[in-house]
């Protein structure tokens, strides 16, 4: 149950609601039905829907090195077709140059990882 309550909070904000109002909203419907001590597993429902939405919207950009972020970050706005703001941006040192990108379902991968394990697949065939 909490987790509808939650998802009907996510909807009212997305809807254009202020996240205050909503909440309020919420809270004064809760109290007339004698479940406010719903809202704290409210709370934590909220909360585990929004970090699965943001796993799912989130563009990560992955580089074998820090120095490297600026350029990479460029060349990956670049593939993907638009500017991302919100670009998170993190060292990957499995990778051994280059970068990739995971933006939702989206994955773009120019690391030098994915070359060498290409040429040294078509080599061991």
């Amino acid at each position: 149950m909490p987790e509808v309550y939650a998802q009907v909070l996510v909807k009212m904000v997305d809807k254009g609601d202020a996240p205050h109002a909503a909440v309020h909203k919420l809270h004064e419907n809760l109290a007339e039905h004698g479940r406010s001590a719903l809202l704290p597993k409210i709370a934590r429902a909220f909360e585990r829907f929004m970090q699965q939405r943001e796993k799912r919207t989130a563009v990560r950009l992955f580089v074998a090195h820090h120095n490297d972020a600026r350029h990479a970050k460029n060349e990956a706005e670049h593939a993907l077709g638009q500017a991302h703001v919100s670009l998170q941006v993190h060292t990957d040192t499995s990778l051994v140059g280059g970068w990739r990108v995971e933006a939702g379902e989206k994955l773009v991968d120019m690391s030098y990882k994915k070359q060498l394990l290409s040429i040294f697949n078509r080599a061991t065939e």
